[in-house]
């Protein structure tokens, strides 16, 4: 076992999708917005093909375990850690360009809300029933949301709005 998992660090690992690295191109890169997928989170992107081995690019230690998956655009790589911690990737160099610590204490914890990411926005939900709006940019708050119990689901964007629902089955657009 590494350091990093006896400590309770997570990596977000990536892998080339072409023999030359990540991303394949920008294009690709930016078509990941929210989760993807049917109920089995397979997920479906027609344009790629992603060879039979996948090299490894980066391991980027982060704060906690990874336990959504990331979404991407604007250049950047988005994920939220299993503490609520929020980290912006520059997709180009893998450097951690900015980190949002998302509040709620021992209630925010054990996160699978994949985030998803609307014009210049990004959308995050917490086991501590907060929704927060990102800056994408810079990862300034816009604005937080206390809904008042856990938000597993990821949210979804579909005709320029986010909807996310929260344990108690209320929606939210």
């Amino acid at each position: 076992m590494s350091n990093l998992a006896r400590i309770g660090f997570g990596l977000l690992v990536l892998f080339s999708m072409t023999t030359t690295g990540w991303p394949a191109d920008s294009a690709t890169l930016d078509s990941w917005p929210q989760l993807l997928g049917n109920a089995r989170h397979s997920g479906n992107q027609p344009g790629v093909a992603l060879p039979e081995n996948l090299g490894l690019v980066a391991a980027i230690p982060l704060t906690d375990a990874i336990l959504a998956a990331p979404v991407s655009g604007k250049g950047k790589i988005f994920v939220v850690d299993g503490s609520g911690v929020v980290h912006a990737i520059d997709s180009s160099t893998l450097q951690v360009v900015w980190r949002y610590e998302t509040r709620g204490g021992a209630g925010n914890c054990n996160n699978v809300s994949t985030p998803a990411l609307i014009d210049n926005y990004l959308h995050v939900g917490t086991t501590a029933g907060l929704y927060y709006v990102l800056n994408a940019e810079n990862g300034q708050l816009v604005r937080e949301i206390d809904c008042g119990e856990p938000i597993l689901s990821a949210p979804v964007v579909a005709q320029d709005r986010v909807y996310f629902a929260t344990l108690g089955a209320r929606v939210f657009a």
